[in-house]
């Protein structure tokens, strides 16, 4: 992980993730989101411009 960009709030299923460095730049590339929420939690999410940062059991 390296969250060159910082943390960032976000929603997603996919997260905690990282933004991809090939991810348009309106997106923040590189940068790590995360959810305030973790009751949205699920391993099927996933989204093309992202990066899980830890693996799903």
């Amino acid at each position: 992980m390296r969250c060159k960009n910082g943390c960032f709030p976000s929603l997603g299923p996919d997260q905690p993730a990282e933004v991809v460095d090939e991810a348009p730049k309106n997106l923040n590339p590189g940068a790590c989101l995360y959810m305030q929420m973790d009751d949205r939690l699920t391993c099927d999410g996933s989204h093309r411009h992202t990066r899980r940062l830890c693996p799903c059991a």
